[in-house]
């Protein structure tokens, strides 16, 4: 599995491209653990999963222990996640029933619907600049079939 980061004022996004692996995962939830240090007020966060599957329940529980007590959370606007499954859209659909976040959340099926709703969320973002740097950065992008 391939992932791949970029961040732009007011915008920070990740890409997981499967096979799904638990190193990678991993890689990913070190990623966001990190980012927590990097989110300005206002800012929002960008996920897309292409067949890459969820994480582990360890990863799940580190990522969960690491953020539920966490100011970050506080400084996030709003959280996208677009990803080509529908098992993983209905599981997070589900859990966004139960748990509520300080900031608002949505699962998509395309990266396209995902950066349509944060404009919405944060009109200073420029989501034009985001979809460049999705394409430059992340080889055969415009090619995945969502």
């Amino acid at each position: 599995m391939q992932l791949f980061t970029g961040s732009r004022p007011g915008c920070h996004w990740q890409c997981l491209i499967g096979p799904a692996d638990a190193a990678t995962w991993t890689r990913f939830v070190d990623h966001m653990i990190a980012l927590a240090e990097q989110v300005q007020p206002g800012d929002v966060v960008l996920d897309l999963w292409f067949d890459a599957g969820m994480p582990s329940a360890a990863d799940r529980a580190r990522f969960t222990s690491t953020f539920s007590d966490s100011p970050v959370t506080q400084r996030v606007r709003a959280h996208a996640v677009a990803t080509n499954s529908s098992i993983s859209r209905g599981i997070l659909t589900a859990i966004n029933w139960v748990i509520k976040r300080p900031f608002d959340e949505r699962i998509f099926a395309t990266p396209d619907a995902a950066l349509a709703w944060l404009a919405t969320m944060a009109p200073d973002l420029n989501t034009d600049a985001v979809q460049a740097d999705l394409d430059s950065a992340i080889p055969g992008f415009r090619a995945l079939r969502w």
